[in-house]
C-alpha cells in the first residue's frame, strides 16, 4: 500500500506599496495562524514567504504610522502565489500631554513670582499648595499668615479684609492690605473678590517685604492674586 504523501509547500510572493505608488521598505508581513511564518520588505517593497503550506492562508502587512492591512490568497502545492498589497498612512494617537502645569509655571515665572520667593520674604503659595490647603476662600490662606488679623463685614458674609496687626501711625489703628490681581491694583481691599478655584497663586508680603514694584506708601503690605484668566 502506498504510503500518503505531504503536498509540496508553497510560496508566496509580491510587493507592498503606498497609495501613491511608491514601494514601501521595512513593512513586516506575516500568516496569520502560522508562528514563524514571516518576513520584512526589502528596499524594492518586494517580500517571499517560503515554505508555505497549501490551502488559504491570510497575510498580514503592517508598519508604524500605516494602517494595517490583510489579504487572503490560495496557495497551491509546489506553485507560486502573487499578492500586492497597498498601505496607507494612518495618524498616530499620542497620549494627551498636560501642560497646564507648565503653562502655570512660566505665567507665574513671567510675573516674578519663583524669584520672589527665593528672596525669603513674605508667603507665596503656588497652586500645588492652595489645592493642598483645600481652602473655600482666598482669606482662609491668609488667616494663617502670621501678624495679619481678619476683619469681617458684618453686612457682607464674603467680604473680609486682611489688617496688618503691627499698630501704625497715630492713634494706633492696623492698616489694610492692598489687593493686586494679576498685577493690577484694586481700590477694594476684599480678600475674597476672586474665588479661590480660580487662583494660579497667591503672595502676602507685610511693611518693607513688600517687592519694590507692589510697595505703596505707608508700608502696610500687600496680597498678590494670579489668576488662571491671567495666565490665558
Amino acid at each position: 500500500m502506498a504510503q500518503d504523501r505531504e503536498p509540496r509547500p508553497g510560496r508566496i510572493e509580491g510587493a507592498v506599496a503606498t497609495d501613491d505608488g511608491t514601494s514601501l521598505a521595512d513593512v513586516s508581513v506575516s500568516i496569520l495562524g502560522r508562528p514563524g511564518a514571516g518576513t520584512i520588505t526589502d528596499a524594492g517593497g518586494a517580500f517571499a514567504l517560503d515554505a508555505v503550506s497549501p490551502g488559504w492562508a491570510e497575510v498580514r502587512f503592517s508598519r508604524l504610522g500605516y494602517a494595517v492591512v490583510s489579504r487572503r490568497v490560495l496557495v497551491e502545492a509546489g506553485a507560486t502565489a502573487r499578492l500586492e498589497a497597498v498601505m496607507a498612512e494612518e495618524a498616530i494617537e499620542l497620549a494627551p500631554i498636560d501642560v497646564s502645569v507648565t503653562r502655570e509655571r512660566s505665567y507665574l515665572e513671567i510675573n516674578g513670582f519663583y524669584r520672589r520667593s527665593e528672596r525669603g520674604f513674605g508667603r507665596q503659595y503656588p497652586l500645588r499648595e492652595l489645592d493642598r490647603l483645600r481652602a473655600l476662600q482666598v482669606s482662609d490662606v491668609v488667616r494663617g499668615v502670621s501678624g495679619v488679623i481678619m476683619q469681617h463685614d458684618p453686612w457682607m458674609a464674603n467680604r473680609v479684609v486682611a489688617l496688618r496687626s503691627r499698630m501704625l501711625g497715630p492713634g494706633g489703628a492696623p492698616c489694610a492690605l492692598t489687593v493686586f490681581v494679576d498685577g493690577v491694583r484694586t481700590l477694594d481691599s476684599n480678600l475674597n473678590q476672586v474665588p479661590q478655584e480660580w487662583l494660579l497663586g497667591m503672595e502676602v508680603y507685610l511693611g518693607a517685604e513688600a517687592p519694590a514694584e507692589y510697595r505703596l506708601s505707608g508700608g502696610c503690605g500687600v496680597v498678590l492674586l494670579w489668576t488662571k484668566d491671567g495666565r490665558s
